[in-house]
């Protein structure tokens, strides 16, 4: 591609006052260039900035550490990246939607914009400061927004084997690197872990010390491992891997699971495989696949037997301890249930209900429901507030909010299964498979955790989904128009 003089002088314009920004303004100008970097690289080099992204946000935490931590320029700047991607996301799928290529996704952008506007309209019925207002609908919607952005991309089948083929490496590498670092001085753990891993005890339950790294938090490792072992799954159904292979990653994961003392990954992957499973199987090969499950978790039963009891005993101590975290969910729980009937069809508006928003500006809703002097969703210690999603996207959107992401979850589950079902390529139908496993496996963990929101997690969710469903378009084209190849995905991609 030619490059023209004056593309070479603007972009030195930039860059000249990208610098003296950041001499003048040390947090802006590094904000700044940082949004230049993201926004070109997304544009320019989508893939590889996705891949790139993916890998910045899991070692996030350690990289603002190692930059000073988030009270420096640096580091504050470093803090805002995921922000910044998702800022970059939002331009890009409105730029392409905006064009009309994207008519045969419109769906998505519908039931998208739908979820948003039943918080807004909510919020400015009760009042709700603007900026409440836009800063909660901006997180409440990270995941449709990432999976948005992901349809815009030119995936191919090749993507869809390097996404399963690192699904298949990860557990192993992970789990190794857990372990080494398990090991290390404390300075060193620390760099890994979130600043508020004193608020747990250091991560710990019954006694046991909870793997955490190279993770910040072991909910994100137990998540993780549980994700890959989907596309392992996925990929051992489809035939792309061996038996071998995939017992190696799978057992690794399982250890690593076990390891982060997470209660919900060791629900949620056998609920996804067995929801997977069951969608397409015939009654004795769901009775086959349940009582595959069953002898698994009796067989972690007898391997891991301490940590088994370590979490039924913290389970049962947690749910019976009113200064547990579990107290403070089920109030939200109750709370969420009597906001959406007053408030019925919408809720009390996006960051007023537990959520992030609402507790960095501590939201009026607390008082008007008794809630603001108990312990993890008061003023003084607001730990357990984003304890939730569910109830959270009930209180703020009302159930017009709840039945749009609902039947979006609803949607592209059945999207990408099937194209596990029909597609010719072994790739791609373990890439959907997993993609559609992993789904349900957040949605159980969505259950007592604010996962959809959560950058790392939403992230890593929505994009194999967006591949799979823009590959299988591609390849049901192909198909359909009787071409001998699939070249590439989605015609209305860019």
């Amino acid at each position: 591609m030619r490059v023209r003089s004056g593309q070479v002088a603007k972009a030195v314009a930039l860059a000249v006052a990208l610098a003296v920004a950041t001499l003048v303004a040390p947090g802006f100008g590094l904000l700044a260039a940082l949004s230049a970097l993201i926004i070109g690289a997304l544009f320019l080099l989508p893939r590889a900035a996705l891949a790139f992204f993916a890998a910045f946000v899991v070692l996030q935490p350690a990289i603002v550490n190692l930059a000073g931590g988030r009270e420096t320029a640096l580091g504050g700047a470093l803090q805002r990246v995921d922000e910044i991607i998702l800022v970059a996301g939002v331009l890009r799928a409105g730029l392409v939607f905006a064009t009309g290529r994207m008519r045969a996704e419109w769906m998505w952008a519908l039931l998208t914009g739908a979820f948003v506007v039943a918080g807004v309209i909510s919020g400015m019925i009760n009042d709700a400061p603007s900026t409440v207002t836009v800063l909660g609908a901006f997180l409440a919607a990270k995941f449709p927004l990432f999976f948005l952005m992901g349809l815009t991309i030119r995936w191919t089948p090749a993507d869809a084997r390097r996404i399963v083929k690192t699904a298949i490496v990860a557990p192993p590498v992970i789990v190794v690197i857990g372990l080494l670092l398990s090991v290390a001085p404390n300075n060193v753990q620390a760099i890994f872990l979130d600043p508020n891993a004193a608020l747990e005890g250091g991560f710990r339950r019954g006694g046991l010390t909870a793997m955490t790294a190279p993770f910040s938090n072991p909910g994100q490792l137990g998540w993780a491992l549980a994700c890959c072992s989907a596309f392992v799954v996925a990929a051992l159904s489809a035939g792309t891997v061996g038996a071998a292979r995939a017992t190696t990653s799978v057992g690794a994961a399982l250890f690593g699971i076990l390891a982060s003392l997470r209660r919900k990954p060791l629900i949620g992957l056998p609920v996804a495989i067995m929801v997977g499973f069951g969608a397409g199987m015939r009654r004795r090969q769901r009775l086959f696949a349940l009582s595959a499950s069953i002898a698994l978790l009796a067989l972690l039963g007898l391997v891991a037997r301490t940590r088994i009891e370590t979490l039924v005993v913290d389970t049962t101590a947690n749910y019976l301890d009113p200064y547990s975290p579990t107290a403070a969910r089920t109030l939200l729980y109750i709370t969420s249930w009597h906001i959406g009937i007053a408030h019925f069809p919408l809720g009390a508006g996006f960051g007023r209900f537990g959520g992030y928003i609402s507790q960095l500006r501590y939201s009026p809703v607390y008082e008007e429901y008794g809630l603001s002097t108990t312990y993890g969703l008061s003023p003084e210690a607001p730990y357990y507030m984003q304890d939730t999603y569910w109830p959270h996207i009930l209180g703020e959107s009302g159930w017009l909010g709840v039945a749009c992401f609902a039947l979006m979850i609803l949607l592209l589950w059945r999207r990408a299964m099937r194209i596990w079902y029909r597609d010719p390529q072994p790739w791609v139908r373990a890439l959907a498979f997993g993609a559609a496993m992993a789904l349900v496996e957040v949605v159980v963990e969505s259950a007592a955790a604010p996962v959809f929101e959560a950058t790392l997690f939403a992230f890593v969710t929505a994009l194999p989904l967006s591949a799979a469903l823009v590959i299988g378009r591609a390849s049901q084209d192909s198909l359909t128009l009787g071409a001998p190849e699939i070249v590439g995905a989605d015609s209305h991609a860019i």
